[in-house]
């Protein structure tokens, strides 16, 4: 019987039309829809042991496509399979089937994984460090005063105590300066009162502050213009969606410079990562159904993440172009004298750039997850090389505990991870070689994948610095996801570029622990000398600019 490629019918019978259908086969007295369901019934069944052995429809996708609802969290979803397992196998009275649980049990590397990091609790008064401070002194007694209670001592100051209060109030504080006119009598002349010092009539209505916490709000937060507009009208503070709009373009228009400066610190770093998510474009929809032969009509938000030195940036390009045509126009800013740079993504040939050489790193968790797929297939082979990546895991957890650097974590992993990776790769190479498994099966496919991609897989036993997955970047992406989530689509390339503008500064400043909304809000208000030279606007050096700037200002 030959598979089905597609996706058949989903039946949906009640429990009295199965029952029905029972009495019928019983009876020999099949309909002509009696047939079919049972034609699909079977279709069905064979289509899904079929398509989930292979892994191409993983669980959770499984839920969605049947029930419509997220499945829980793996950890969870593995202690509740292990548990209905040991379940099954004290009923029998057979010996349980390799879990995660009894290959981890009793080493440092599963007492040490389920240790619970210290540090939770209430905030204290240091963690709100922009909080408006307010010193209120005893009515009576000040220091040096004789002692209340007669004792004869003499009071003196010690630390004040703290009370934090948190009051609600709306992001914009609408201020209404009615400026005092008069009128000479005899020429007409007409006399108003000047504006407060630092409110001035050319600046417009909206501060540059404001409009930091509006491009923070959409592209941070993903909240769409509509629904900003209409909460903004429930507070009494009209925000029409075309003015927010107006208000987030000028933020990019100011800052857009700095993007250039960013790209060229990334293009000479030592690592880089890279990866793809959709986006929606109208003004390139409506361009393929207009050319219906265009060779290029896929969408993407790239997401590139880099690590230059100290510092660590975050770009996003959205458009035509996939990651790999991204980023080779950001290599090409790097200096040719500089070594080959440490290219992380997973396998997918968009993410590649053929242009430069690259030490090309290919993602951990993307192996492992091939396997986590299948699992409920082949859960004694699967649980072994799920064990072993995990100890992978472990052992740069651990290097990052000691706060290693690259040299020292690179030799530590040779000493501890290299010998369990030659011993998973000998497993592997035994599965495949002595036919242990099926090639085109789920766990061959599987197994083919770790042992195509092994060079790259292991690049981090060789080079120093090479990171063992592409998490941090997938992580950088999912803002971009959020925004789609929420906004859904972008109306043309320019307002995808004012996206990508701000989600690129934004994520860039939090990695720096910067505050995006002092930065946007600084960058409007000196627009001029940003321009002359971008390098000095940047999220980790502009408060010394500004400083440098008051000094001169101040000379």
């Amino acid at each position: 019987m030959t598979s089905q490629k597609s996706a058949p019918e989903i039946i949906e019978l009640t429990e009295e039309e199965l029952e029905s259908l029972f009495l019928r086969v019983d009876q020999n007295v099949l309909t002509e829809e009696d047939k079919r369901l049972i034609k699909g019934s079977v279709q069905s069944n064979v289509w899904l042991r079929q398509t989930l052995e292979a892994g191409k429809l993983t669980l959770y996708k499984l839920r969605r496509l049947l029930f419509g609802f997220r499945s829980e969290k793996r950890k969870r979803a593995i202690k509740e399979k292990d548990a209905s397992a040991k379940e099954e196998d004290s009923e029998k009275g057979s010996f349980p089937l390799a879990t995660n649980e009894n290959l981890l049990s009793n080493s440092e590397f599963d007492e040490e994984s389920k240790s619970k990091r210290k540090g939770h609790g209430r905030l204290g008064a240091d963690a709100y460090p922009h909080a408006e401070k307010v010193e209120i002194n005893h009515p009576t007694l000040k220091a040096g005063d004789p002692c209340p209670e007669g004792c004869g001592g003499r009071l003196y100051k010690i630390d004040p105590g703290i009370f934090i209060r948190i009051a609600g109030q709306n992001i914009a504080k609408v201020i209404r300066y009615q400026a005092e006119k008069v009128r000479c009598a005899l020429c007409g002349l007409v006399v108003t009162a000047d504006l407060p010092k630092g409110v001035k009539e050319e600046t417009g209505k909206y501060d540059f502050r404001f409009k930091a916490i509006l491009s923070t709000q959409k592209y941070f937060l993903g909240v769409p213009f509509f629904r900003q507009e209409h909460f903004q009208a429930m507070l009494g503070i009209p925000l029409p969606d075309a003015t927010q709009w107006d208000l987030i373009e000028q933020v990019a228009n100011a800052v857009y410079p700095v993007i250039r400066a960013l790209e060229g610190i990334a293009a000479s770093g030592e690592v880089i990562h890279n990866d793809d998510t959709s986006v929606k474009i109208v003004e390139i929809i409506r361009a393929n159904k207009r050319d219906p032969t265009r060779k290029r009509r896929g969408m993407f938000t790239t997401t590139i993440f880099a690590r230059a030195g100290p510092y660590e940036i975050v770009l996003y390009y959205s458009g035509a172009k996939h990651a790999g045509e991204n980023l080779s126009e950001i290599l090409k800013k790097r200096q040719s004298h500089l070594p080959p740079i440490i290219h992380m993504s997973d396998a997918l040939s968009a993410n590649l750039t053929e242009e430069f050489k690259n030490l090309i790193a290919k993602c951990l968790a993307h192996g492992r997850r091939h396997f986590t797929d299948i699992e409920i297939f082949f859960p004694e082979e699967c649980a072994y090389v799920i064990n072993e990546i995990g100890k992978i895991y472990f052992h740069d957890e651990k290097a990052k505990e000691k706060d290693l650097s690259v040299e020292k974590r690179l030799t530590y992993h040779q000493e501890h991870s290299g010998p369990m990776m030659e011993e998973l790769k000998k497993w592997l190479d035994e599965q495949i070689e002595n036919n242990l498994v099926e090639p085109n099966g789920g766990l061959g496919k599987a197994i083919k994948y770790l042992r195509r991609h092994w060079e790259g897989l292991t690049l981090f036993l060789r080079e120093a610095g090479a990171p063992l997955d592409n998490n941090v970047c997938e992580q950088m992406i999912k803002i971009a996801i959020r925004l789609r989530k929420n906004s859904l689509i972008h109306k043309t390339c320019h307002g995808a570029a004012v996206a990508s503008i701000l989600m690129s500064l934004i994520q860039t400043c939090r990695l720096a622990r910067v505050n995006p909304i002092d930065y946007l809000t600084a960058c409007q208000e000196n627009k001029k000398t940003l321009f002359k030279n971008p390098s000095e606007w940047l999220p980790w050096n502009y408060q010394e600019t500004l400083s440098h700037n008051l000094q001169e200002m101040a000379a």
